[in-house]
């Protein structure tokens, strides 16, 4: 069953209806966290555990576009986007950051010696 405040949705002319998805732009992330929390629209990211086909959640949310997208397409269907889940890195070659960070400091490492003179 959906909430009676979506019925009206629908009903609304459509400068009304842009003018409340324009509107949204103004909400703060806490506001919109708390619709979402509302209405069980995933606004954490979650990260996918290898092998074993579950999601982990995390502390991260989502930007704040991806987010008004998900609020915006529940309010236009009533139905709720399936949320962000991150895949783990490849096992056993440690993450690109990782690598890149490796590779930047042997590069920057001074390979000659000053003496003085």
């Amino acid at each position: 069953m959906t909430p009676p405040t979506l019925a009206l949705l629908p009903n609304l002319p459509p400068n009304d209806r842009e003018k409340l998805f324009e509107n949204l732009d103004y909400l703060n992330l806490e506001e919109l966290h708390g619709f979402c929390r509302r209405h069980g629209i995933p606004f954490r990211i979650g990260l996918a555990a290898s092998g074993a086909g579950t999601v982990r959640a995390t502390s991260h949310t989502d930007r704040k576009p991806v987010v008004l997208e998900r609020v915006r397409h529940y309010l236009e269907t009533s139905q709720v986007l399936p949320a962000t889940v991150l895949l783990p890195p490849p096992s056993g070659r440690g993450s690109s950051r990782q690598r890149r960070r490796r590779s930047t400091r042997s590069a920057s490492s001074p390979t000659t010696s000053t003496t003085r003179e």
